[in-house]
């Protein structure tokens, strides 16, 4: 097993037609593309093809008339760069922060610059985020799920789907589980008070899972309230990163390595790490980093150097992550919007500075 590099782009940059297009509408969590290759060369070699190609715009017009800048892609100045390795909302287990920490030793021994970022005002970017993924309350990818068969792994989150609204039947409230395709259905939505009272119960237990129950659009008003927030927010995201001088930012991908297919359904809060660029339309990238050691997986289960407490998120983070030992990992690098060339090279640097530790050794599965 082994982590491909990838790159999604802007979302104009790469216009894809004929695939499914996300939630519909002008919605502010951009749908980006990208391929999975084996090297970050031919990541380049690819996107070379592709992105500003006339003969692509001939089939689709959407799409930026701007090529790569190969300039840029073959620079060779030490770069100044930005990383953190947590976003403040949830702590990634031990093997994913050493992996962005010993990346972060790896560049500042090839000359670069590294210098600490942290997440502006996490909380409101985690409002932001999943009011506007569920911005119809859940409606929309409901309807994804409804007469259709779900797969056992994602029942959990199906279930959660069904939880957020009551079915009413005729006028009489049925249970939540199964659907019929004969039955019609009306819903109601969850009271806001009852979600708003639930978030301040699960504030000190866990906060993650307060901040899902909090997240919740309550009128018309407030969708174009959100909305504003959102570019707000991007604005002063922006404003941050020049205050740096930075040229790129490393972090985390994901909080956790490979999971066992039962576990994804749960960690819904976990998508930070990754939604939050899909938040501000930014480019960003994955580099194989190493693998899970004996030392990570012994840190994981030690409750000094991941605590995790009542945290029901936390718990399940942990269990998830748990024997993984040799499996891969890898660091996110993103850019600025429209910035893909500069993604691409530092990608290409992280890729050189692990390039001795890709070993071809078995990699352990973690068991289901």
């Amino acid at each position: 097993m082994e982590l491909p590099p990838i790159l999604t782009m802007s979302t104009d940059r790469l216009v894809v037609v004929n695939t499914h297009p996300g939630v519909p509408g002008r919605f502010r969590l951009a749908l980006s593309f990208g391929f999975f290759t084996h090297t970050v060369e031919q990541q380049v070699a690819l996107l070379k093809t592709i992105v500003g190609n006339p003969d692509y715009r001939k089939i689709v017009p959407t799409s930026i008339p701007t090529p790569l800048n190969e300039l840029t892609l073959a620079r060779t100045d030490k770069l100044r760069i930005g990383y953190y390795d947590d976003d403040g909302f949830c702590p990634p287990v031990p093997c994913v922060k050493r992996c962005v920490l010993e990346t972060v030793e790896r560049l500042k021994r090839e000359g670069h610059e590294l210098v600490r970022f942290t997440v502006p005002k996490v909380d409101e970017m985690v409002q932001i985020l999943y009011k506007l993924i569920m911005a119809d309350g859940g409606r929309y990818l409901q309807s994804l799920y409804d007469n259709d068969i779900v797969d056992p792994y994602m029942k959990e989150f199906v279930m959660l789907l069904k939880w957020i609204f009551l079915k009413i039947h005729y006028g009489h409230i049925i249970t939540v589980g199964s659907i019929q395709s004969s039955d019609v259905f009306e819903f109601i939505q969850v009271p806001n008070c009852l979600r708003w009272i639930a978030s301040c119960l699960l504030q000190s237990i866990s906060p993650q899972l307060s901040a899902l129950c909090a997240a919740y659009v309550s009128n018309l008003e407030d969708l174009r309230y959100t909305q504003e927030r959102c570019d707000d927010y991007k604005t002063k995201f922006i404003e941050y990163w020049k205050s740096l001088g930075i040229d790129a930012l490393i972090c985390p991908t994901f909080p956790v390595p490979a999971v066992p297919h039962r576990f994804p359904s749960r960690m819904s809060t976990a998508a930070t790490y990754t939604a939050l660029f899909n938040l501000l339309d930014f480019p960003a990238g994955a580099v194989p980093a190493g693998k899970v050691t004996t030392q990570d997986d012994e840190d994981l289960m030690n409750d000094e150097k991941y605590p995790v407490g009542y945290n029901i998120v936390l718990k399940t983070i942990r269990d998830a992550a748990t024997k993984s030992i040799g499996l891969p990992l890898s660091v996110q690098v993103v850019t600025l919007p429209f910035e893909e060339e500069m993604c691409l090279r530092l990608m290409g640097e992280v890729e050189k500075v692990w390039s001795n530790d890709r070993s071809k050794d078995d990699v352990s599965i973690p068991s289901e």
